[in-house]
């Protein structure tokens, strides 16, 4: 149901985690969202953009290993270390990465 400049999907069931993840991203697609990087389920990535750089955050939540592709190089704000290419995170790992200049 659309509501202003949004909308409310309401489910009567409780979809598979696959399903859920289709339904999320054609829901995000509507809205002109998209994945930030691609990452295993147990992250949570989220971009951010500020001071005129922009970057992205990744928290594992699930304490167990995981991976996360970057788009292109970005350096670790917490490490002082650049990364590229797929990254792998420890359990309850959080990575604060800036990938250039606005």
């Amino acid at each position: 149901r659309r509501m202003g400049k949004g909308q409310v999907v309401l489910l009567g069931t409780l979809p598979q985690p696959k399903e859920l993840q289709t339904l999320l991203i054609e829901v995000g697609k509507d809205a002109g969202v998209a994945p930030v990087a691609e990452a295993s389920e147990n992250l949570v990535v989220v971009p951010r953009q500020g001071r005129g750089m922009t970057g992205i955050i990744a928290v594992e939540v699930e304490n167990r290993p995981a991976t996360l592709t970057l788009p292109h190089r970005m350096l670790d704000l917490l490490t002082g270390r650049e990364h590229e290419g797929q990254m792998e995170l420890e359990p309850y790992a959080v990575v604060v990465l800036t990938g250039g200049m606005d």
